[in-house]
């Protein structure tokens, strides 16, 4: 009996073992544990955001977004005007602080630049004198109402190029410094710490939901996955002041391409060409001259490039808000624009590239 009894034991032992769960097993299967609880997390937060989107009633008009999809992807430079309104609800809450991100991936560079909200301007959007800080307050006058007004307007004031805007207000500024800290974690950009919104992507809905922006889902996927993927090696902070050069937004993909530049007015506003230049020039651009367009004004904005696929071509079109390229070779009969083409770009601005009324 006792000798059974010990076989009988080692069996059993045996099969135990057979089912047991050793040490390194463990440790497997609790890295892959939170490895799903991280993916099914991050599929809940992306889920919300998308939720979010359809169900918003954003004033931001959906057809006004901008595509950063050149930029991202060919490591150039992008702009976010970043900012805090008091209110959402009051139609003519006035701005609290206005910032502007740049990021150039190429050159691994980054930096944010506050604006002064106090500065006066003498002709803002078309409504006469007014100070940055109304901003918020006379893009609801405007008809539809598109929050776009702000970032055209500050491009506008300041010569640099605006890809996008995010918004958000005091309430949703306090929910926000609650998970990301009292700057929203863009300290923790300039110093390379990405693990912080990693550590935090159960928030990212309530990141979303707290703002007022005119960039798609892709587009702030892609943002954030490229920001997390550069290590900066030079990331600036500072203020920004209106001036006519301004080498702080330069693009240095735009500087590569080498491309001559002419811009044309084909309205009847006067220095809209040199004011327009001057932003090109910022950029990066090499501006060969800035003149009036022969004949009638121009309804439509328009470019005519001696090449399609030029980094400089997607740019300008892209911070001018120009969707008619034309090719060099449909103008070459025409007399009037003919002397221009001596450029590899003209850029005809037509009366839809004012950001007011004339």
């Amino acid at each position: 009996m006792k000798k059974r009894s010990a076989a009988t034991h080692q069996r059993s032992s045996k099969k135990r073992g057979l089912i047991g769960i050793g040490p390194s097993y463990r440790r497997r299967l609790r890295n892959l544990s939170l490895a799903l609880v991280v993916v099914l997390t991050t599929a809940f937060s992306l889920v919300a955001f998308v939720m979010f989107q359809r169900l918003s009633k954003s004033i931001t008009s959906a057809s006004s977004g901008v595509n950063l999809a050149d930029s991202i992807n060919s490591n150039g430079r992008f702009s976010l005007l970043l900012g805090k309104v008091d209110e959402f609800k009051n139609q003519t809450s006035p701005i609290s602080d206005l910032l502007i991100l740049t990021i150039e991936l190429s050159s691994r560079k980054a930096g944010i630049y506050r604006l002064p909200v106090d500065l006066e301007v003498s002709n803002l959007g078309g409504f006469g004198l007014g100070k940055i800080y109304s901003l918020y307050g006379l893009a609801n006058l405007t008809e539809p109402k598109d929050l776009n007004f702000i970032a055209r307007q500050v491009q506008e004031v300041f010569l640099v190029p605006i890809d996008g805007f995010l918004l958000t207000d005091r309430a949703g500024f306090d929910r926000l410094s609650r998970d990301f800290g009292s700057d929203l974690g863009l300290s923790r950009i300039r110093d390379g710490d990405y693990a912080f919104f990693l550590r935090r992507v159960t928030s990212l809905p309530l990141l979303f939901s707290s703002l007022k922006t005119n960039l798609g889902l892709v587009e702030l996927l892609k943002i954030f996955s490229r920001v997390i993927a550069n290590r900066f090696n030079q990331f600036e902070l500072g203020a920004l002041l209106p001036g006519l050069q301004n080498d702080t937004f330069f693009d240095t993909k735009v500087e590569e391409d080498g491309k001559k530049i002419i811009v044309l007015n084909g309205t009847r506003v006067p220095l809209l060409a040199s004011m327009r230049s001057n932003l090109i020039t910022n950029i990066g651009g090499h501006v060969l001259e800035a003149a009036n367009a022969p004949g009638d004004p121009y309804p439509e904005s328009l470019i005519v490039s001696n090449d399609r696929d030029s980094y400089t071509l997607k740019r300008l079109a892209k911070v001018l808000k120009i969707s008619d390229v034309r090719t060099t070779s449909s103008f070459e009969d025409d007399s009037r624009l003919a002397p221009f083409l001596r450029a590899d770009l003209v850029v005809i601005l037509g009366l839809d590239s004012l950001n007011y009324e004339p």
